[in-house]
């Protein structure tokens, strides 16, 4: 039989002796826990995770100091797949009872492509102006230039905010490559993980 633990309506009625509400049986799925973060060191703290028949995702707390004495208690959806995010244990989203967090995973994902596109939009337009920007510059540069009364003064000054611009278009052509290194390798690895799951 396995081992039963008291369920609490929340952290505080665990922590603060508050009467329990029902029991669950114990896991430790999430591993171990350094009172901080997810770890491969054993401190004799460990979390688990599961879900109830009413729908309620519960966390399992099995700290050291409480002599034995694991609790549980109910959290969010957001709670839920946070933990299991932080633990490592993607792998827990593939189980049935975790099918809600998995969607609520994909929801995140779809977020974070919908902001870096807003994003690579905003960089777009930025250097399309930036563009138009030398454009009229050069055109200034050409008729100072031709100009009888042109002084070298002005030419250097129409020079140095042409390359001013010029730098920042080079700038937000870095962030730009930067972000999408960045972003195409975390969606690699999200995807990989998603379409394994499927």
């Amino acid at each position: 039989m396995a081992k039963m633990v008291k369920l609490y309506k929340s952290k505080e009625n665990a922590n603060f002796f508050g009467s329990p509400i029902s029991s669950v049986a114990y896991n430790d799925k999430l591993g171990n826990w350094d009172g901080q973060k997810y770890c491969e060191e054993d401190f004799g703290f460990k979390k688990g995770i599961t879900k109830l028949r009413s729908g309620s995702y519960v966390l399992i707390e099995d700290p050291p100091s409480y002599n034995g004495r694991a609790y549980a208690y109910k959290i969010s959806d957001k709670e839920a797949l946070d933990e299991i995010l932080e633990s490592g244990h993607k792998e827990l989203l593939d189980q049935k009872k975790f099918d809600r967090l998995k969607e609520l995973y994909k929801s995140m994902i779809l977020k974070d492509v919908e902001k870096a596109k807003k994003y690579d939009d905003f960089i777009n337009n930025e250097r399309l102006r930036l563009n138009d920007t030398i454009k009229e510059l050069k055109k200034q540069l050409s008729f100072v230039k031709k100009s009888v009364n042109c002084t070298e003064q002005e030419i250097d000054k129409i020079i140095i905010q042409l390359n001013i611009v010029k730098g920042k278009v080079t700038l937000l052509d870095d962030v730009r490559n930067s972000i999408k290194a960045e972003d195409q390798t975390k969606k690699d690895t999200e995807y990989s993980q998603l379409s394994l799951a499927a």
